[in-house]
């Protein structure tokens, strides 16, 4: 008897297009509020500085030096959840599942405080739909396309 011919490899579904947008929306999205982060942690970190110039202090009042480290904070968190994206979207191309998991949860999250700026009340809704809508979609690609991120 001759010996049995190893099986086949799987065969490799290419990346729905569905998948490839999700991931260029993640890293867009993701380098944008890295961007905002780091103008957060800039001006958080000035703050003691740029309150001391009467100019800036008209416009915004007296606020208290403590102010500065919560716009820190929030940049960092922005900076944290921008740079999430950028990884998991860049990993969503090489169809790795816990990037897809991350991006689907950041997404989600991101979603949520979109959500919240839509029904708060003031301001142009605009952006935060479109960022909403944004995140939705995301979710849903990363979500409804499983099947590609599967390892045989």
């Amino acid at each position: 008897m001759s010996p049995m011919p190893p099986p086949p490899p799987p065969e490799r579904i290419g990346r729905p297009g569905l998948v490839t947008a999700a991931g260029v929306l993640l890293i867009v999205i993701g380098a944008l509020l890295a961007l905002f982060g780091l103008l957060f942690l800039l001006v958080g970190s000035q703050w003691r500085s740029l309150m001391d110039n009467p100019d800036i202090q008209s416009q915004v009042g007296t606020l208290p030096a403590s102010f500065g480290g919560i716009v820190t904070v929030v940049g960092a968190i922005l900076f944290g959840l921008g740079g999430l994206e950028i990884v998991s979207g860049a990993y969503v191309f090489l169809a790795r599942q816990w990037a897809r998991i991350t991006g689907m949860v950041v997404s989600t999250l991101l979603g949520l405080f979109w959500l919240l700026n839509v029904v708060s009340a003031g301001g142009s809704r605009t952006l935060p739909l479109v960022l909403l809508a944004t995140s939705v979609f995301v979710v849903w690609a990363l979500a409804s396309n499983g099947r590609y991120f599967r390892r045989a």
